[in-house]
């Protein structure tokens, strides 16, 4: 993905997060602009994960990392959700992983 674009995006998860988490924090959320994060940042990572751009992978990871700091404060507050949790650091892994994997694919690509 050229710079300009990334930049773009970046400006679009931005506003999106901005503006959502306005919206969420009228609306009573605990966690208003970490959620709004990671629910506009998930559909953007959908979004660009269907043009096969590498960048979904590193969205995915920041997305990861914010809802495990988002379920662990609500798992540190008295929720019983260690299973979520649990799922989003497997997510995590995931990211990860494919990141590293695409990363190094691309790699070989450049060099052929």
């Amino acid at each position: 993905m050229p710079w300009p674009h990334r930049l773009a995006l970046l400006a679009v998860i931005c506003a999106g997060t901005c503006l959502y988490g306005l919206l969420l924090r009228r609306l009573g959320d605990a966690m208003p602009f970490v959620d709004s994060f990671t629910t506009v940042s998930s559909v953007i990572a959908m979004v660009i994960s269907v043009k096969m751009f590498a960048e979904q992978w590193w969205i995915w990871v920041a997305v990861d990392i914010f809802s495990i700091y988002m379920w662990w404060c609500n798992f540190t507050s008295g929720s019983d959700n260690m299973a979520t949790l649990l799922m989003w650091v497997v997510y995590l892994g995931n990211a990860v992983i494919m990141l590293v994997k695409w990363e190094k694919e691309a790699a070989k690509h450049n060099e052929i």
